[in-house]
């Protein structure tokens, strides 16, 4: 099963997303999301929105980085031609006042793990207070916490 997926990273939409433990350098960018959308992209061709369950945004080689309304990098001259990423999505670790992520690299994928699943449905991470999970705590704990992090993440964050 192919993991990377180089293509269409502006047709992600993590408005009704959730992201884990943000890592980040002057060089890169890992976020852990669950219920990550994708439409007209490689992973799903129609314009009806499909979820994955456990993946990861990377950026490497960080040309333009605002997180909220900070400017982290910004490497002018360099970027002209890149088109920006835009990410957000609900914070699950819960303490990262992170709200909105702007970014240009000069290479950047969408990682799934071997036990992502694209579907239909949002599923519900827990813990949920008002409706049953629909996932799995230990796996949901694992991504967000970045534990067990595929190995080419690994040797980016070195």
């Amino acid at each position: 099963m192919k993991l990377i997926f180089e293509q269409n990273l502006c047709e992600i939409d993590t408005s009704e997303s959730d992201f884990g433990s943000i890592i980040k350098s002057n060089n890169f960018l890992v976020v852990p999301y669950i219920n990550l959308g994708v439409y007209q992209h490689e992973l799903n061709r129609s314009t009806k929105m499909k979820r994955i369950n456990y993946c990861y945004v990377v950026a490497i080689e960080l040309l333009f980085l605002k997180i909220n309304s900070d400017i982290i990098i910004d490497k002018k001259g360099e970027y002209e031609d890149i088109e920006s990423i835009y990410l957000g999505g609900e914070d699950l670790i819960g303490n990262q006042n992170v709200f909105d992520i702007e970014f240009k690299a000069k290479q950047s994928f969408l990682q799934l793990v071997e036990s992502s699943q694209i579907r239909d449905e949002y599923r519900i991470p827990p813990p949920a207070p008002y409706i049953p999970p629909t996932m799995q705590y230990s796996l949901v704990q694992e991504l967000i916490n970045n534990r067990n992090l595929p190995d080419n993440i690994k040797r980016i964050i070195g």
